[in-house]
């Protein structure tokens, strides 16, 4: 939540079909349920309002792996460019203030931004085992047609 909004632009408001936009994350076909009340843990909730709040997912993933997988941000082309960020982004950081029994307030407070390394990665490295790597190359596939320039893909 920020300034009393969701962040991850919930509630969706309901639509008969699904709309695909460029650039935009897809509106998708978020139909009003049954009118009726849902009571979860002591707490009464309008169908239609539960509706809005619904994160899109895939049963099929979910069931196979036992998690909720929002497959909203798998729906454009940047998804690639996602899961490559999302695999070398490298180790999980942190950052940690230090503080003693005597504080200074006219002192600027130190803080270190330091990296978490797990038992299982340090393994790895101390063992010099690949962390990462890819099987194939990039080879330039040059095409040239009659009477036109060269083109590389």
């Amino acid at each position: 939540m920020k300034n009393g909004k969701c962040s991850k632009k919930f509630s969706k408001a309901f639509a008969d079909e699904t709309v695909m936009a460029e650039d935009k994350y897809p509106a998708y076909m978020r139909r009003p349920r049954l009118e009726g009340t849902l009571i979860h843990k002591g707490k009464v909730w309008d169908n239609a309002t539960i509706n809005k709040w619904i994160v899109p997912n895939n049963p099929h993933l979910s069931q196979k792996y036992n998690c909720h997988i929002n497959v909203e941000l798998c729906a454009t082309n940047n998804a690639v460019k996602y899961i490559y960020k999302y695999v070398y982004k490298g180790s999980d950081m942190t950052t940690i203030i230090i503080e003693g029994e005597e504080i200074q307030t006219n002192e600027i407070l130190q803080c270190m931004t330091d990296r978490y390394i797990s038992p299982v990665e340090a393994c790895m490295r101390l063992f010099s085992f690949a962390t990462q790597g890819s099987s194939r190359s990039v080879v330039n596939l040059p095409i040239h047609l009659e009477s036109m320039r060269m083109v590389t893909y």
